[in-house]
């Protein structure tokens, strides 16, 4: 059976891959880090701490009905299954370019949200709990029927192993180091960890800072115990009988962190009535590609983070791929293929 939208959609459509809306203060960096800038030193809110989680759905945060999210969807959705697209092409033959050749957030990434917000009806809250499971179920089939393809044979250990226990060391480790480079300004260091387009987001925020400052960042704390949130695994069929696989995680890192602006003009003094200290709810989203044939994994890296997912999410989400799924079913329908060309019903 032909794979659609609904059965399989993780074989059709990559997500958008835009950032979330910003949590920088600046207009041209879409990215959901909250130290690439710092407010004017003289603003009152310099002095506060603040408690808030940050919430965004990527293409899910707007209506589903838009027909500019459709029209996006689409557009990539084509670009993406181009026979012979270069980006496909790198991730199945497990070259050193296969770790940023998929800059793309899979489509239903689910972020639970916490007791105090879930939905307050009786139906809605079951409703979200039973979509919410039923996607992790899903997941967690789709990586333990990988691992098991893994194996040479039944008596053989798996060659994919999938180390869940690492998740959260690797997400911290890449959040601290992510932080650091973008409070310093290091380009390099930014462009070791993140994907192509966040880095391209963070590096124009590093570019936009006044000459001659440069931020001092500081983990004060951890707030909790980081959690994974969400774990996937999806395979994307390619040109000549390629593969290419992406493999998503995301953890919830809630933390203390202390941020002020240097100058350097006066020595690194610190800038006065800059300093800021926040207490912050990140969903860091990590990827990382495989070579199906040698099941080989890239490093880990940051595509950036995401929002916590509402009811709301969840169907406008759906209803989109519903369309994206009607859409590639019609050539059918009409009695064209995938290839443009008519093919004749076989007769009884």
């Amino acid at each position: 059976m032909a794979a659609t939208f609904r059965t399989r959609p993780w074989q059709l459509i990559p997500a958008r891959t835009a950032a979330s809306r910003s949590l920088l203060g600046c207009s041209q960096c879409g990215v959901r880090f909250p130290w690439a800038t710092i407010p004017d030193a003289r603003s009152s809110s310099a002095f506060q701490t603040e408690r808030k989680p940050w919430t965004a759905r990527g293409y899910a945060s707007r209506s589903a009905q838009s027909p500019q999210v459709r029209s996006m969807m689409r557009k990539e959705m084509n670009q993406f299954r181009k026979a012979g697209s270069p980006a496909l092409e790198m991730a199945s033959g497990g070259d050193s370019a296969m770790a940023s050749s998929l800059d793309i957030k899979l489509p239903s990434t689910i972020v639970a949200l916490p007791l105090s917000r879930a939905p307050r009806s009786p139906r809605d809250f079951a409703r979200y709990q039973f979509e919410r499971l039923k996607q992790h179920a899903f997941d967690l089939v789709t990586l333990l029927a990988f691992k098991i393809s893994s194996m040479p044979s039944w008596s053989a250990r798996p060659r994919f192993r999938v180390r869940r226990s690492a998740l959260v060391p690797t997400a911290k480790a890449l959040h601290r180091t992510m932080s650091e480079a973008l409070a310093a300004g290091d380009k390099g260091a930014l462009e070791q960890v993140c994907l192509g387009q966040l880095f391209r987001s963070l590096a124009a925020a590093v570019d936009g800072r006044r000459r001659g400052r440069r931020l001092g960042w500081e983990l004060v704390r951890y707030n909790g115990r980081p959690r994974v949130m969400d774990h996937k695994l999806a395979i994307f069929p390619g040109p000549g009988g390629r593969q290419a696989v992406l493999r998503q995680a995301v953890v919830r890192i809630g933390s203390r962190q202390r941020l002020v602006e240097i100058d350097e003009a006066r020595g690194g003094a610190p800038v006065e009535g800059s300093e800021r200290v926040r207490d912050v709810t990140e969903y860091v989203v990590l990827s990382q590609t495989l070579n199906p044939q040698t099941y080989a994994a890239s490093e880990w890296r940051l595509w950036g983070t995401v929002g916590e997912t509402t009811l709301a999410d969840m169907e406008e989400e759906k209803v989109t791929l519903a369309e994206l799924e009607k859409q590639e079913l019609q050539p059918y329908k009409t009695g064209g293929g995938a290839g443009g060309g008519a093919k004749k019903r076989p007769s009884a």
